[in-house]
């Protein structure tokens, strides 16, 4: 019997990531997953080789954005890799020249793997992106960038205006999302209501563009008001 295909209905899914596409947006499961992930994680997502490209697609739609224009240019601006997992985007940041980068994830064990990596001011685990802040944390970071969060079994899209209060007025909330989770989960609908209640503006946005090997993705930035 041949196995269901995977819900982006593209290619192969190793199996690890299709338990991951299933959680339910359950955090204690999400946790407990990723946990137990971590030290796997980026063989199985094919970060080794060319596989998972999600995070230089993001980075290079943010690098040809007009940066100067939108009041985020420079390579000393604060990023926030919120959901930063083992540091991918941090990596491919870094790459790009930026240097005042930190993280935050649901994981403990996730944010020692991107500790790792060497690239990041300050990294911080146990961080819920649906619980309130520290005030810290709130409207301080220039960029914030979210990729592999707003997917499949993972956040709801009303976890959005939860990112964006990390933001400070007037900065950048750029997001990933898998085209399959743009599809089915309601996020434009949610995107439109802030955009109508005035907290952020989208300004740009790259759909149907290279994600993992068995999906696509589309790629969003919000100035936040």
């Amino acid at each position: 019997m041949n196995s269901p295909a995977p819900k982006d209905k593209l290619g192969r899914i190793d199996p690890h990531i299709a338990e991951a596409l299933e959680l339910g947006g359950n955090a204690d499961k999400i946790l407990a997953f990723y946990e137990g992930w971590a030290e796997d994680y980026d063989f199985d997502v094919g970060a080794l080789g060319d596989d998972y490209q999600a995070t230089a697609t993001m980075v290079s739609f943010f690098s040809n954005l007009d940066l100067d224009g939108l009041g985020v240019g420079g390579t000393d601006i604060t990023i926030l890799d919120a959901g930063c997992g083992t540091g991918l985007v941090g990596v491919a940041l870094a790459s790009a020249g930026y240097t005042t980068i930190d993280g935050i994830d649901l994981s403990p064990r996730m944010v020692e793997q991107a500790n790792r990596r060497g690239v990041y001011r300050e990294l911080v685990g146990g961080f819920d992106l649906g619980a309130p802040p520290e005030q810290r944390w709130r409207q301080a970071a220039d960029v914030v960038f979210v990729c592999g969060v707003f997917t499949l079994g993972h956040a709801p899209p009303e976890l959005v205006g939860s990112c964006a209060e990390l933001v400070r007025p007037g900065g950048l909330l750029v997001i990933t999302t898998r085209k399959a989770y743009f599809d089915g989960s309601g996020y434009q609908a949610h995107i439109d209501d802030l955009d109508r209640q005035g907290r952020l503006e989208p300004v740009a946005e790259l759909k149907d563009a290279p994600y993992t090997g068995d999906s696509l993705g589309h790629f969003f930035a919000y100035t936040v008001i």
